[in-house]
């Protein structure tokens, strides 16, 4: 099974016109996405096979100024939905949608908490 930080980073580059990727880059560019696991349980069947996993994932929006990240993730937040539509993913529902000031304070970064249902 892939990666579910795989499945949603390649599912995000394919409709964000903004790199997207697990690390910030060493080279930052103006916008940019990174996408993490942060937590979830699994459902495993007797004998310990998988069933269902149900990620908790963080996506982080990079942006020089703050309303540029805004923008940034209110597009992502439109685009999550349709996410449910893919292959072994079962549900997609946002937790929330808040500021998350760069630890630097040169950039803008708000943040999507995201928890995913897969099959």
């Amino acid at each position: 099974m892939m990666s579910i930080e795989t499945k949603l980073i390649e599912w995000l580059s394919s409709r964000l016109a903004v790199p997207v990727s697990a690390d910030v880059p060493e080279v930052r560019p103006p916008s940019f996405v990174t996408v993490e696991r942060t937590g979830g349980d699994t459902v495993r069947a007797y004998g310990g096979a998988l069933v269902q996993d149900n990620p908790e994932m963080a996506i982080q929006c990079w942006a020089h100024t703050r309303a540029e990240a805004e923008s940034l993730a209110c597009a992502v937040d439109d685009l999550l939905p349709t996410f449910a539509y893919e292959p072994h993913i079962g549900r997609v529902a946002r937790n929330s949608l808040y500021n998350f000031p760069d630890e630097t304070g040169h950039v803008g970064r708000y943040q999507l908490v995201v928890d995913i249902t897969t099959n």
